[in-house]
């Protein structure tokens, strides 16, 4: 066997070449598993025989020596446990063997060796620096407990403690030993004399009896007490802590000493008489120097620190002795799982085989033979993955690791295969593959058992996905039955139990799947988000021979960090895992990160790249490379091509070469003109010519052979294969180019015909956009697994001849697991600007003397670049790119219009561009318009407008080029003449080219035009025109569409044009004509307006997406979504008006506004669409049988009360029918949308019922819509926020019933009573019994004061929402009770065998589900019910299983059996099948037996079919939710025995109930949002089941709850997290529920002592205890704060509120008469006036560019640079999209969607998406967010003008980050300080500053002069103030200058300013909450390849008196800007 490295293994003797060659090929496979396991067992005998170590490893194959280390590892460090004289010295004098044996080997590889010899001792340093790591780590923890041992001897004997001595956190973490006891400063204690009082600790002195020492001691919370303890841990510490603990963990070991003291020793020394001692100290003190020695004077204060919490006293010790073991996780013996977890190798003499055991997992090695490939570095990161991924082959189950790309999860998992010697298949998942390829795949990895990495596998399709699932749940069951062979997709074939299957996804990208349920629960998941760069740096270096490894790597990681938060936001940007390849020992790291990074970065990062390794390494010279010959070449050969030689050009060359050596997948960036292709062919031509020289001093001198494509040219089947698979022959479709069987398409054509022809360089060159579709088809390509994966299992491995090269624009839509794939070389036209082209053309003028090209050129370097300079600088520069062909424009209607032509949104000239564009009008009306050449022109857009004072008519044309294919041309429009209409005739004219001449047809309405229909005139003619004459137009609104098709294809474009009849009214808007006028004039003659199709066109018939609009109050545009319905008249069409459907609810001409529902189909019926408009789009159209099913009304009519008055009998109907539409369409909806319906359904018949306006409504859902006025002066009373005063206005303004309340505010009570609550807009006093009456009826309106009685129901519910949000929900529920009676907020009753009765043979039942729920347990428990558990028949839809169920339903159709068809939501392409079939039960003439039933289940879906849905009994089937609940069900699917029955007791009850309450709890956090958890994890049953049985596992005569910690908390859950501050709140939690202190008889979950483990023994009473928990979770028990639930209340009353938005008919907006295109107009003048065009640095100050003396400028001058760039592209958009938005109103250009969605978001007061995408994060609603952008603005502004703030906002910054690396850049740049040691440490001032008054202050100063909030806070000498900070669940406690808890109802209160302190080395106190700064209240963002959310910024240590613990359950973190 030999090895891609060259490494040799023999297979043994006697393997010859005979027989079949499948038999001979298992020869091949036993004789490798054989020999490996020969030469293994020869390896270890052989260890110890060699004369030294390094001819034992070069007698060895590599994976042979690496597995022997490993075994003779884990038996000295076993056997160094097993010591039973002294463990501690065994480990310890191993440890130094291992340091030893590194440095040995370290020695080795710094010499000289072969590749192979040094491959593999890379590798064997790589594993022996983990193992090193994991002894040193062990004895660590072995001398804190020797230590802490003999403190409890001491403590043992009182006698012996004649000291009085305690210890708090700051000594400690200052290092005790230095100076004894560090104690706190004079200044601090200062300060402390004013918080006595104030819970805040502080210090007094007592006096030692025995050695009058005198120290600080005691806290006031604890009441202090004596305590002899911690002078003797002192004493000790002198001797032992410094070689057993760090700063850290010493605190920790104490305050466990600690925790436990005596209850009576608390009350020794009262408050007052600590308070008197203190004050008393503190005036005697005596002054002294900083520090004084231990003697029997008194200690000098000496740390500037206080420390606020956690004073330590004395324990019991019988307590701490017992805790000791379990806390310090002691490795003192084999069993101890810090030595289990590890992956540990062992030779079985038993068996005479090698183990690798990892915790209770054990696995046979495998001994496939995998070469001298390099291993990876173990991190913490990898140890977590490794014990997941084997733990869940322990269960038969897969592997999932998920995260960020290169964060490792492939290679992990292929690193696991290498340390068992698995095979492991990686392969690289696709859209194509189908369940047959996929069977195929599972077959093989079964039979031979291998394992495979599916990488990308949420790429797969969704139906694929589900059959996935039941394919490996079919394995997996064969291998728990332990069977040798299985039938599996209908064969049977033998089974190999070592196969495995994994799955590795990344988060979030295009194309991606959510995976069905039933497939999650077969794999394991494991979060891999932040790998340790550092360590994994340090190791690689380390292996290679540098001997400053760890200084080095920490370098390299500050680098990748420093380049992420300084440099600009690129999209072909990386600094994850994969940025910089392994160099050889002999390149000096500061140059290979030079070179490696260089090439990617545009020319202003380059020159800030240089300053950051400047940062990085103060004082080195990095030297330049002498490339001579190279470099010589390259010239050659640009002069060989007639080119000049640029110095820039030739160094993108050389960079292009350097990156290519180490990338085999390389991206050349840039705009069109930089050069790219240009520097490829020269870099090619430059190898041939040193390749023709001869010169062999590098490999890669060779000839190239290119082969280039444009990939978006051809399909995604041309490129990879793919097409469908046809069932019957079971092979793939073929594609463009085809070869092999025809199995391979382009790449693979290429890939199989030149790997095995030549050495030379094989360049594949893709030259067009890269998008995340295709390219991450080539993931595997691009990695170091150089494989491409295609979708017929094919897997071709490429050599290293070939490389992949793409020349792209950008990667704005490239993935960033492609990005992290490839080497970048950034080309960039501006470095080579005009002047080379200029040269070449001068220097190929023929008739020009030298002087006269001399001069030429003179007047070019002269003149060009100042002018060029002046037009960047006050015009636009345009480059127009040459298209061609022609359009033609005839437009009916006098008088003659106007006509313009557009490309795209940009207006032609005629003449514009050399000719290109030729546009002639004629007397008769036509325009045309001809492009020259437009073939080059791709999918591309034209448009006409032709207006007049009549109004405008516009039309546009789509072409979609498509390639010339095999003979023929497919036709495509050359011309579209838009239609010329006179009176009632109306002509169109099609012109098509092609060739043969295309055949076009032409439809009205949809339906084809046939020569001779009558009214209709159709001429052909041979030259490809096409005429369509109607001769009579009856109706307006009618679509007429032509299409051309020849015998090679249809023409891949169309176009539709739509006829409005319009109305002429002179100089009017066409727009407000239709919008203000309900009828058409007779008297003018109709003018046709041509209506634009938005949606592109793709080949065969056209989809319509046009709405037409009838009610007078809408937009003729009328496509509002992608509503394809015609809203029918109203309700005199002899359907009922039920209350609750929309239509015309007052009848013909009422002026109510027709509805139009996003989610219609056009197909849909009417009384579908008569339903939908009330029916949210929340609900898939489930529900319209519901509305108007005969049946329903007939059982109404029979069932309800009789009465013989016909007006009461006909109330009693309408209410009976109401609830009856109510409670059949509630059980169908979601728990989250029944409220929703009701109050819906309320309003609706209030709306009818006059009770309600329009303008009500509209102000409830949206607020104040149109421009922000000026508000009138605020009353100046302290009560008033100005949130409430602005509130209070807009009510006034907007609805006549609030009129007068801004005059009340001041002078009477303003409030109502809504519900249970009394709303107050000002003081709450006394209310009068009397005032809460209601006003009579019929009474005199009461004109002022007396708001409760003059409001309406409705009325008072908009005056809660204003003015307290967070009840609305409630109020709502209320309001609906009210007003239509409790049953209709009530559930109504709903379980199987109600929904059985309602069902029949031709009625099927249909679950909705949601995530988490399944119906099946349940549906099976009601068949054995009913006696029909035989006759079920089950299936899980997905690809190829609708044949199957076809079958199924057939058979049962006649024997009566029920049928279940799950997840329907998973098979799309089959529900049309389904709809046809179900169609068919309807029909009298199929026959079905009585009994048969049809149950479907399926997630909400838009492709479900209606008819199915409107013929079904709807049931919602959602998991439980709350904490009782969600522990009710763990214990009813708990096995009684399990709980019951185990050696532990009650012990093994509290932790079973532990974990279970812990589940809930987690899972119930979900519902606070980003207070809960950061990203709502999916934490499910299988968890817990998982966790559940490994107690089982783990427990049998004690709890190892080191071990049960750590696999519940960091795998089984925390495998799920992949967030890190999410990851610490795990653990924090965890703690609560499921520690060994949880086992105390009177441990509680939570303060008020409700939730707690009962003292019971059966799982039945536990059951009971569970039955009485508050059905209502308080926010205590999940240790957060009441004003948590209030956030959860607002989010409720949003959701509300945006769901019923979402289905809203377009209306009127606002108050006082305004039309929407008012609103909106005015809003959009309004933002206009407020914003800048642009920010102009050239305002700045000179002194801010001022380079240093190392020519480097201020780094934050740099930052400021980026920002305005920032704000500048920002502001472009806005204004752009603001100025088209107005013109689109007044109907100058057409409302594009994009201009629809900014239109729609300004009605609802959102900001809109489009400026979302170019903005920072933010969750600020409209008016917030304008003035928010205006405020950041001025900021940016100001610091360009005035220079850098006192203070800066840190708020304002787009990308807060790159100021706070600027900030230390600029610190270690004054001191000369490498910048990776630095650190902040945060002081926060007692001042606080608004930005909107520094902005105001700002604007009014004069130059030079100074703000007085500035004048009164100095600047500081190092670092930078900033202000502008928020928090979230806390508030600041002035005073005490600490963290405290948030006040009630206060969200987000203002931080003061923070001094932020560059220092080096900084550890924050271990007191300080470390809280995380986040730019939103969101907090989630996107997860970067370096590990973090884009939405954090930093973390900030904050004083507090509280635990850490207690702040991270609370969710407490701050934020740069609150929500509203």
């Amino acid at each position: 066997m030999i090895s891609p490295e060259g490494e040799k293994v023999s297979l043994g003797k006697g393997l010859k070449a005979r027989g079949n060659v499948e038999d001979w090929l298992g020869k091949v496979e036993d004789a490798m598993f054989a020999n490996l396991r020969k030469i293994s067992k020869q390896a270890i005998q052989e260890y110890h025989q060699k004369p030294t170590k390094a001819d034992w490893i070069k007698s060895f194959p590599s994976q042979v020596v690496l597995t022997v280390s490993m075994i003779y590892w884990s038996g000295e460090v076993t056997d160094s446990l097993a010591n039973e004289s002294n463990v501690l010295k065994a480990v310890a004098d191993y440890e130094q063997k291992c340091f030893q044996n590194l440095n040995y080997l370290a020695g080795l590889v710094r010499g000289k060796l072969t590749p192979l010899v040094r491959n593999i001792l890379c590798a064997l340093i790589t594993i022996d620096v983990h193992c090193r790591d994991i002894v040193t780590d062990m004895v660590r923890v072995k001398k804190k407990k020797q230590f802490v041992q003999k403190i409890v001897e001491r403590w043992a004997h009182p006698d012996t403690r004649p000291y009085d001595l305690t210890l708090n956190r700051n000594a400690l973490e200052q290092n005790i030993l230095e100076k004894e006891l560090l104690i706190l400063s004079e200044k601090r204690m200062r300060a402390l004399r004013k918080l006595a009082f104030e819970k805040r600790m502080f210090i007094h002195n007592l006096r030692s009896r025995t050695r009058g020492l005198e120290t600080m001691v005691k806290n006031l919370n604890l009441h202090g007490m004596e305590s002899n303890f911690a002078y003797d841990f002192a004493m000790l510490t002198r001797e032992k802590a410094h070689e057993a603990f760090t700063a850290d963990e010493k605190f920790l070991l104490i305050e466990e000493i600690f925790q436990e003291r005596h209850e009576q020793e608390r009350h020794q020394v009262s408050n007052r008489r600590i308070a008197k001692s203190f004050e008393q100290y503190c005036s005697s003190r005596p002054k002294q120097g900083r520090f004084s020695p231990i003697k029997k004077e008194e200690l000098e204060p000496s740390s500037s620190r206080t420390p606020r919490s956690g004073f330590i006293s004395g324990t019991n010790v019988y307590s701490f002795t017992r805790k000791l073991s379990q806390k310090q996780n002691s490795c003192d013996r084999v069993s101890s799982f810090d030595w289990q977890k590890n992956q540990r190798y062992y030779w079985n003499q038993d068996i005479d085989d090698c183990q690798v055991r990892m915790a209770n997992a054990c696995y046979l090695y495998g001994y496939e033979y995998l070469g001298a490939s390099p291993r990876l570095v173990v991190t913490p990161l990898t140890d977590r993955c490794y014990l997941c991924l084997m733990g869940a082959l322990e269960l038969d189950l897969g592997g999932a690791p998920a995260g960020p790309a290169g964060t490792g999860k492939t290679e992990t998992t292929k690193d696991l295969a290498k340390s068992l010697a698995k095979q492991c298949v990686v392969f690289n998942c696709s859209e194509g593959l189908d369940f047959m390829m996929m069977g195929r795949f599972f077959s093989g990895l079964a039979q031979s058992g291998a394992w495979c990495c599916f990488d990308e596998f949420n790429r797969i399709d969704i139906e694929v996905l589900s059959v996935i699932a039941q394919q490996l749940l079919t394995i997996r069951n064969a291998k728990a039955q332990k069977l040798q062979r299985f039938m599996f997709e209908g064969r049977e074939i033998k089974l190999n139990p070592t196969a495995a299957a994994f799955i590795t996804m990344n988060p979030g990208y295009a194309g991606r799947t959510e995976l069905p349920d039933n497939l999650k629960a077969l794999f394991r998941p494991m979060s891999m988000m932040v790998p340790d760069y550092g360590l994994i740096a340090e190791v690689i270096l380390y292996s290679e021979g540098f001997e400053e490894s760890k200084i080095l790597a920490r370098k390299m990681v500050q680098m990748y960090k420093l380049c992420s938060e300084q440099l600009s936001q690129q999209d072909h940007y990386d600094f994850g895992m994969r940025a910089n390849p392994d160099k050889s020992e002999d390149v000096v790291l500061i140059r290979a990160l030079r070179d490696s990074n260089l090439p990617k970065f545009l020319v202003d990062d380059a020159i800030l790249f240089r300053a950051i390794l400047l940062d990085l390494f103060p004082g080195v010279e990095i030297p330049e490379h002498d490339y001579g010959v190279f470099k010589e070449t390259i010239q050659e050969a640009l002069v060989k091509k007639g080119m000049q030689l640029v110095e820039s050009e030739i160094l993108k060359v050389i960079q292009l070469h350097e990156t290519m050596i180490v990338r085999h997948g390389v991206m050349t960036v840039g705009p069109t003109g930089g050069g790219k292709t240009t520097v490829l062919h020269v870099l090619a031509e430059t190898y041939q010519l040193l390749y023709d020289k001869g010169d062999k001093s590098h490999d890669y001198y060779k000839p190239v052979t290119k082969y280039t494509l444009n990939p978006k040219s051809i399909t995604m089947g041309e490129l990879y294969g793919g097409g469908q698979t046809d069932p019957r022959v079971e092979r793939r479709t073929a594609g463009h180019f085809c070869a092999r069987s025809c199995q391979f398409f382009f790449f693979a054509y290429h890939f199989a015909w030149f790997q095995f022809n030549t050495t030379d360089h094989q360049w594949v060159v893709c030259d067009g956009p890269v998008d995340a579709l295709w390219i991450e088809n080539m993931n595997t390509v691009l990695d170091d697994n150089k494989m491409l994966c295609l979708a017929n299992s094919e897997r071709i491995k490429l050599t290293p001849y070939i490389h992949m090269l793409f020349e792209v624009q950008d990667l704005a839509v490239a993935s960033p697991a492609t990005v992290s794939r490839c080497g970048m070389v950034y080309i960039d036209p501006n470095e080579l600007k005009w002047e080379p082209y200029v040269r070449t053309w001068i220097a190929g003028l023929p008739k020009f003397s030298e002087e006269q090209k001399e001069k030429l050129l003179n007047l070019f370097l002269v003149y060009v670049e100042n002018g060029l300079k002046w037009v960047r600088k006050n015009g636009t520069e345009v480059m127009k790119q040459a298209r061609g062909q022609g359009f033609e424009c005839v437009v009916g209607g006098r008088p003659k219009p106007d006509i313009v032509w557009y490309l795209g949104e940009e207006r032609l000239k005629t003449g514009q561009d050399n000719g290109r564009f030729v546009i002639e009008s004629h007397p008769d009306g036509t325009c045309s318009l001809t492009v020259h050449r437009i073939r080059e022109l791709g999918s591309v857009k034209f448009r006409c407008r032709a207006s007049n004072e009549c109004g405008m008519a516009s039309s546009t044309v789509e072409l979609v080029q498509k390639e010339n294919v095999s003979k023929g041309v497919a036709p495509s429009f050359t011309k579209l003449i838009v239609p010329s209409v006179d009176g009632s005739v109306a002509t169109f004219d099609c012109i098509v080219d092609g060739d043969p001449v295309p055949n076009v047809t032409w439809f009205e309405d949809g339906k084809p035009i046939l020569p001779g229909t009558p009214g209709f005139v159709i001429t052909q003619n041979n030259d490809g025109s096409c005429r369509l004459k109607v001769l009579e137009i009856m109706k307006d609104n009618v679509e007429y569409k032509c299409k051309a098709e020849n015998e090679v294809g249809a023409a891949s474009c169309s176009a539709t044009l739509q006829l409005v009849k319009s109305t002429k009214i002179a100089k009017t808007r066409s727009r407000d004509v239709i919008n203000k006028t309900g009828s058409l004039g007779a008297q003018n003659k109709p003018n046709f307006v041509v209506r634009p199709c938005d949606v592109t066109v793709q080949e065969g018939e056209p989809a319509l997406f046009e709405a037409k609009v009838t009610g007078p109050n809408d937009h003729p545009r009328g496509h509002h979504g992608n509503s394809g319905v015609r809203v029918p008249p109203s309700n005199g069409s002899g359907h009922p008006n039920v209350p609750g459907t929309s239509g015309n609810q007052n009848g013909a001409g009422s002026g109510q506004p027709q509805s139009e529902f996003p989610n219609s189909q056009q197909q849909q019926s009417f009384e579908h669409r008569q339903f939908s408009s009330t029916v949210p789009s929340f609900v898939p159209p489930f529900f319209a049988k519901e509305l108007l099913d005969s049946d329903l009304f007939n059982a109404t009519i029979e069932s309800a009360e009789k009465a013989e008055d016909l007006d009461e009998r006909l109330k009693i109907l309408i209410a009976a029918t109401t609830y009856n539409v109510y409670s059949n369409v509630a059980r169908g909806l979601f728990e989250a949308h029944k409220l929703v319906y009701s109050f819906m359904l309320c309003i609706d018949i209030l709306k009818q019922q006059n009770q309600i306006t329009d303008q009500e409504w509209s102000f409830f859902l949206r607020g104040a819509a149109g421009v922000e006025k000026e508000k009138p002066p605020k009353p100046d009373v302290p009560w008033l926020s100005d949130e409430v005063w602005i509130k209070l206005n807009d009510m006034q303004d907007f609805l006549p019933c609030f009129a007068g309340i801004t005059k009340d505010i001041a002078s009477v009570p303003v409030w109502c009573q809504v519900a249970e609550y009394t709303v107050w807009a000002n003081e709450p006093v006394a209310i009068d019994e009397a005032d809460l009456e209601p006003l009579v009826e019929g009474a005199e309106p009461i004109t002022e004061g007396h708001w409760n009685k003059r409001l309406t129901s409705f009325q008072k519910l908009i005056f809660m929402k204003m003015l307290m949000e967070e009840k609305v929900v409630f109020a709502v529920t209320d309001f609906v009770v009210q007003k239509m009676g409790k049953r209709f907020i009530e559930n109504p009753p709903v379980n199987i065998d109600m929904l059985y009765e309602d069902m029949n043979s031709r009625t099927p039942l249909v679950f909705i589900l949601s995530t988490g729920s399944d119906p099946m347990a349940s549906f099976l428990r009601f068949a054995r019910e009913r006696d029909y558990s035989d006759r079920v028949q089950a299936i899980s839809l997905g690809q190829g299983q609708g044949p199957i169920a076809e079958k199924m339903m057939s058979a049962a159709m006649e024997s009566g059996d029920w049928i279940f068809l799950q997840n329907c939501h998973l098979a799309k392409s089959w529900m049309l099948s389904l709809e046809t079939i179900v169609k068919t039960y309807a029909e009298p003439s199929t026959q079905i037996h009585n009994d048969f039933r049809l149950f479907l289940s399926s997630m909400p879906a838009p492709f479900f079919p209606v008819t199915v849905l409107q013929n079904s009994v709807k049931v919602t089937n959602e998991p439980p939710k709350g904490l009782r609940s969600n522990i009710r069900k763990a214990f009813a699917d708990m096995d009684a025995a399990y709980f019951n029955d185990h050696i532990l007791g009650m012990n093994w009850r509290k932790i079973v109930f532990g974990i279970c309450f812990f589940h809930a709890v987690i899972q119930e956090r979900k519902k606070f949002g980003p207070l809960g958890w950061n990203i709502r994890y999916e934490f499910n049953d299988p968890d817990r089941e998982c966790a559940l049985q490994n107690l089982k596992l783990f427990c049998t005569d004690e709890i190892p709850w080191d071990t049960l910690v750590y696999i519940t908390g960091e795998i089984t859950y925390g495998g799920r997290v992949t967030d890190n501050w999410d990851q610490r709140c795990l653990r924090t939690i965890l703690k609560s529920f499921f520690a060994e202190n949880t086992l105390a008889d009177d441990y509680v979950y939570s303060q008020s002592g409700i939730y707690y483990c009962p003292k019971k023994d059966s799982i039945q009473e536990f059951r009971e205890y569970i039955e009485n928990l508050p059905i209502i979770d308080n926010p205590e028990i999940f240790g957060m704060h009441e004003n948590a639930n209030l956030m959860f209340q607002i989010t409720e009353t949003n959701a509300l509120t945006t769901t019923i938005l979402n289905v809203q008919p377009r209306m009127s907006a606002g108050g006082a008469g305004k039309s929407n295109d008012e609103i909106v107009y005015e809003l959009a003048d309004s933002i206009l006036a407020k914003l800048l065009d642009a920010l102009d640095l050239e305002q700045a100050r000179a002194d801010m560019f001022e380079p240093d003396a190392k020519g480097r400028i201020n780094s934050l001058t740099t930052v400021l640079q980026q920002e305005v760039a920032r704000f500048n592209k920002l502001l472009k958009v806005i204004k752009s999209t603001l100025k088209e938005l107005q013109k689109a109103i007044k109907g100058l250009v057409v409302m594009s969607e994009q201009l629809e969605l900014i239109y729609k978001a300004f009605l609802n007061k959102q900001v809109p998406k489009q400026w979302e995408t170019a903005a920072y994060p933010s969750l600020k609603p409209l008016a917030s967010w304008v003035k928010d952008l205006v405020l950041r603005i001025d900021f940016i502004k100001n610091w360009v003008v005035h220079g850098m703030p006192r203070s800066f906002w840190l708020s304002g910054f787009f990308f807060p980050q790159g100021f706070l690396t600027g900030v230390l850049q600029n610190y270690a740049r004054k001191y000369d300080y490498p910048i990776d040691v630095l650190g902040f440490h945060f002081h926060v001032l007692p001042v606080y500053r608004d930005q909107d008054e520094w902005s105001v202050a700002m604007a009014t100063i004069k130059f030079g002069e100074e703000l007085e909030m500035d004048q009164k806070t100095p600047a500081p000498d190092d670092g930078v103030y900033v202000h502008g900070l928020f928090l979230d669940a806390a508030s600041w406690n002035d005073s005490a200058n600490a963290l405290a808890d948030a006040k009630p109802g206060e969200m987000n209160p203002g931080m003061p300013m923070i001094h932020m302190e560059p220092k080096m080395n900084f550890t924050p106190p271990e007191e300080d909450y470390i809280c995380p700064l986040y730019k939103t209240a969101a907090r989630a963002g996107v997860l970067s390849t370096t590990g973090h959310s884009t939405n954090f910024v930093v973390s900030i240590h904050l004083p507090t008196s509280q635990h850490q613990d207690y702040w991270i359950s609370m969710g407490t973190a701050m934020l740069t800007q609150p929500e509203k």
